[in-house]
């Protein structure tokens, strides 16, 4: 269900064979792009799939959320319709300009949190990113660019998901939680029984979607922790952004050995296969 694949395939008892889900759901999205050639580009892609009271859920990188329903047939219902229209275009070509992630907000799985991360400021105008770099609070984040004295902006959101209602909610408080943000796949528990690590605090995992400077968000002051220094299995210094040279994600680990509960996490919702301690 992740990177280009864009379909998810069933079968129950007695079946001979696979069949496709239907998708027709996301028509009900404007998520479609007409490009310069006619041709019909339909750029949504499944990122993060939740159970959630015996029911699966999923979110695209934009922020929609939609249901797998099983009768009459499995097909994908909408459920949340939001900010399906950031993407943004480079060099002539269609990008993301966010992520979501979908994660459960407690223990017992009742409810879900998604947490949006923005690589620039592009969905912005000139005059709403003025007004909300002066606010003492916002969810911007400045972190250092590629050069001496060069910053770059991000933006990281937490939402309550109210399936109810079909809307999310901004969030500034989740509590005593922690949650864990990567393309393999998001967790969140209660630091009290952790609790060398954060609360009220977001972790951005180690991968190709959000590798930059920043490793942990608090949500109560909006403060920023840089991320923790991984290194190559094989020696030197694990590169910020995706490096199609390497063989694997797999072979950047923790430089602090044996690794620290925060730091395997870390690694663990980014990597395809965690790391080898």
């Amino acid at each position: 269900m992740r990177g280009h694949l864009w379909n998810i395939a069933y079968a129950k008892p007695g079946d001979q064979r696979w069949a496709l889900v239907d998708d027709k759901g996301w028509r009900t999205f404007p998520n479609r792009r007409v490009i310069s050639d006619g041709e019909l580009l339909r750029y949504v892609w499944y990122l993060s799939a939740v159970t959630l009271r015996g029911r699966i859920y999923f979110a695209t990188f934009q922020g929609n959320i939609l249901k797998l329903m099983l009768h009459p047939r499995p097909r994908l219902v909408p459920v949340v319709n939001d900010q399906s229209s950031h993407m943004i275009w480079h060099c002539g070509i269609l990008r993301h300009n966010v992520v979501s992630y979908l994660v459960p907000a407690n223990d017992n799985h009742r409810s879900l949190l998604m947490v949006r991360y923005y690589s620039s400021l592009d969905h912005l105008s000139p005059d709403e990113q003025r007004r909300m770099k002066r606010r003492k609070r916002t969810t911007l984040l400045k972190l250092p660019g590629d050069r001496p004295g060069q910053y770059k902006w991000h933006q990281l959101e937490v939402f309550k998901v109210d399936l109810a209602g079909k809307k999310l909610i901004p969030v500034e408080n989740m509590g005593h939680r922690a949650v864990f943000i990567g393309d393999v796949t998001c967790i969140s528990f209660s630091i009290q029984r952790f609790p060398s690590v954060y609360g009220n605090a977001v972790y951005l995992g180690m991968n190709s979607h959000c590798s930059i400077a920043c490793g942990v968000r608090h949500l109560n002051d909006n403060r920023i922790e840089p991320r923790l220094e991984h290194v190559l299995e094989g020696g030197g210094k694990a590169p910020l952004g995706f490096d199609k040279t390497l063989r694997g994600p797999e072979r950047i680990v923790p430089l602090a050995r044996p690794c620290s509960l925060e730091e395997y996490l870390v690694c663990h919702v980014g990597f395809k296969y965690g790391i080898k301690d």
